[in-house]
């Protein structure tokens, strides 16, 4: 069963996407499809295209993140053994994988289990158990635990604290762990909710590595800025000034008060920080504002650029003010900055311009505050040897986890996979090396590889109740071990891949029994004998088709039904299971997918009441199979500088789409059925330069002729034969053209 696709074309503003063709050097065509996904501007899409590593978000804005260093750090002074439990998906896989490299790093005894298909999801006794008979008094979750109330329970009860890692939706009462870092709890001051576990994971890395700073870790630090009416602390004035209090780098106080001088501003030094005499004269004096800002900062460390001279000014004015004198310890940016840059510009302007802070206001006292906390940030970061070597070496595992887990491309996802899928190419993990050899080649690693080939094999690992051997793969310090074990990983997936396709027949067959388009607003299935591990490639599939949310169960002849859901962006799973919880044994998951269990009595009930509320919720032109165009193109802009700038989206998955192109009142040069039973077209669509058009699997209503005219929708990629490049293009879509009025 295979829907007609409604055509929808993203509105886009031509005088932005003009500006960011001009700007950043892009094809027309990629210029308006940025406008289209929503850049305003160029500063904006130049952000989102120069991906910078320094620019991960602080890992101590993660909820609980402190209490579980702390816990950590207490486990080194005691030599406690710790104990990983993960889950059996490539993100439970490499998640797992991390902690246990991390752990030690620092010099932990650490042991690690994921669950078996009959240990069923979660932390499980089997884990738990795993955990005891190891004598490990700390135990980390990660990919699971958030829901896990009774499994917190029974490790505290054997002696265990526990600190959960996950991504995952919370439930309104949460476990009785020591720590809970979960991005998508509601009290999160994290800026991005989606990171996989595996990212999850590799923030507490950061935190726990960042924490071994002792300058740094649970300390109090004031980033603070004068501006004032001279150079000399005893004879001139401040006339601005401002302070930021952060805990772990994290702001929990500002300051900022212009400041009424009792002398004239030299106009020299307007021209430098913009403050003129009349900006100021209705502003606090001296007097009123330093002794506020001495209580703000208490005993605080201040943190400056060049430091020293804004302490001598406010020394004096604390002096002059309230007899007071200036003793707390400081951080000074620009020595650090010398140690680190030596033969760069060291001003504040210059360093926020290489390392590409931002930076707006410079000379503005609140402005620097800003730009000197984020530069101390990489500073502190650069100079910790243990993080970097573990951001070298630990990358590649969280590229795979989030390309695997499809969390969106966005925001710090798309750095680490950026960054993660060059770790992939030139990682030495014999592990890693092993599948890059077997599965992939010499060639750089793109995100299209890891998630048709790389997360593949392990999520089979998984699927056919062998996860460990993923781990196992992962941790492999032996290159012939390594091999052995993707020889073995492979075969599997060839198994996974035919029983795939047997369950979806045999979904596919129950779908034409009990779905019916033009009535029902969701699909619920109950399929007999299909297997768990391949429950969520086929509801994929089937919401696909159909393009309404999905809920696949398995008939096992059981009471006890269980499954798993899949469903459109403008629909969230997890809520919608929150509101038939009555009718439910257990669910949970993410806002796209979820897994899911019922008694066998509530399925029809379910299946009514889930329509119901998908009906009430989506408007019904949103439940039908969309195809999402980000540009019409002419033929005539189909080149190679378009490829080149396609190559700057990269990574593309979930969140951040291969753009699809639309070119309308297309002749059709040659039209071939090739493949197996002709099941795939071939198209070309110019003759000079000669351009072609595939349709994979073209289950077409309308098969287009040789001098007929199309309008085509398609993504674009490189065709590498013989030496010679040349575009290719991957046909989502084909329709008749459609007449357009002069």
């Amino acid at each position: 069963m295979k829907l007609s696709k409604k055509w929808i074309v993203r509105e886009y503003d031509p005088s932005v996407a003009l500006q960011i063709a001009s700007e950043l050097n892009l094809s027309k065509p990629i210029a308006r499809m940025l406008s289209a996904r929503g850049f305003t501007n160029s500063f904006e899409a130049m952000e989102f295209l120069d991906i910078n590593i320094d620019s991960l978000e602080n890992p101590f804005l993660l909820p609980d993140m402190e209490k579980a260093v702390q816990r950590v750090q207490m486990a080194l002074k005691r030599k406690e053994k710790v104990f990983i439990a993960g889950d059996r998906d490539t993100d439970g896989i490499t998640s797992t994988t991390l902690l246990v490299n991390l752990m030690e790093l620092i010099g932990l005894k650490v042991s690690w289990s994921v669950p078996r298909p009959e240990d069923g999801y979660g932390l499980s006794k089997a884990a738990v158990d795993s955990a005891a008979d190891f004598s490990a008094s700390l135990l980390l979750t990660c990919d699971c635990g958030i829901k896990e109330i009774d499994g917190v329970e029974s490790a505290r009860a054997k002696g265990m604290d526990v600190i959960v890692l996950d991504h995952h939706e919370p439930s309104k009462e949460l476990p009785r762990a020591w720590a809970i870092v979960d991005a998508k709890r509601a009290d999160s001051k994290y800026p991005f909710s989606e990171l996989s576990a595996c990212g999850v994971a590799f923030k507490f890395a950061q935190a726990l590595l960042l924490g071994m700073d002792p300058e740094f870790f649970g300390k109090e630090i004031v980033f603070f800025d004068v501006e004032t009416t001279g150079m000399s602390a005893g004879l001139d004035e401040i006339i601005e000034i401002a302070g930021m209090k952060t805990r772990n780098g994290v702001e929990l106080d500002r300051f900022h008060s212009l400041i009424k001088p009792e002398c004239s501003i030299p106009a020299s030094l307007t021209e430098i920080h913009g403050l003129t005499e009349e900006m100021l004269k209705n502003s606090p004096p001296a007097s009123e504002v330093i002794p506020k800002f001495l209580d703000f900062i208490g005993d605080s460390i201040l943190a400056g650029h060049n430091v020293s001279f804004d302490i001598k000014f406010l020394t004096a004015a604390a002096k002059k003010c309230c007899g007071k004198t200036i003793r707390n310890d400081s951080i000074d940016t620009l020595s650090e900055s010398r140690m680190q840059f030596p033969a760069a510009d060291h001003k504040l302007s210059a360093l926020t311009k290489s390392l590409k802070i931002a930076h707006e206001d410079a000379h503005r006292a609140m402005s620097d505050v800003e730009a000197v906390r984020d530069l101390y940030k990489r500073l502190l970061s650069r100079r910790n040897a243990k993080l970097q070597f573990f951001l070298k070496n630990n990358l590649d595992l969280v590229a795979l986890s989030t390309l695997a887990d499809l969390v969106p491309l966005k925001s710090e996802n798309r750095i680490l996979v950026k960054k993660g899928l060059d770790a992939l190419t030139k990682s030495a993990r014999p592990g890693v090396a092993a599948l890059r050899e077997g599965l992939i080649g010499s060639k750089k690693i793109t995100a299209k590889d890891v998630g048709w080939t790389l997360a593949p094999l392990l999520n089979a690992a998984g699927r056919m109740g062998k996860a460990s051997m993923g781990v196992e793969l992962l941790l492999c310090k032996d290159e012939k071990r390594a091999k052995e074990l993707v020889g073995e990983l492979s075969a599997m997936n060839s198994e996974r891949k035919t029983r795939t396709r047997t369950n979806e027949a045999a979904a596919l067959l129950e779908l034409e029994k009990v779905f019916v388009p033009e009535r029902d607003a969701a699909v619920v299935l109950s399929v007999k004998d299909i297997e768990h591990g391949v429950t969520g490639l086929v509801a994929t599939r089937i919401l696909h088709y159909v393009g309404k949310p999905t809920v696949l169960f398995i008939d096992d002849g059981n009471e006890i039904l269980s499954g798993t859901s899949r469903t459109i962006p403008e629909f969230d799973i997890v809520k919608a299971l929150e509101k038939l919880s009555h009718l439910l044994e257990k669910f949970g998951g993410h806002s796209s997918a979820a897994g899911v269990s019922l008694k066998r009595i509530n399925l029809e009930k379910f299946r009514k009441e889930f329509n119901e509320l998908v009906r009430s919720e989506v408007p019904e032109e949103l439940l039908m199979p969309r195809l999402y165009i980000d540009a019409d193109v002419a033929i005539d802009e189909l080149n190679l500088k378009l490829l080149e700038d396609l190559l700057r989206l990269e990574p593309t998955g979930n969140g951040n789409e291969q753009p699809v192109f639309c070119s309308r009142g297309v002749e059709v040069k040659e039209a071939t059925r090739m493949g197996d039973n002709g099941k795939h077209l071939k198209i070309v669509i110019s003759s000079s330069p000669k351009i072609e058009a595939v349709m994979w699997n073209a289950e077409l209503d309308f098969i287009p002729k040789q001098g007929e005219k199309i309008d085509i929708t398609f993504k674009l990629e490189k065709n590498e034969w013989a030496g010679k490049t040349s575009l290719q293009c991957l046909v989502e879509d084909i329709k008749p053209a459609v007449k357009r009025r002069m």
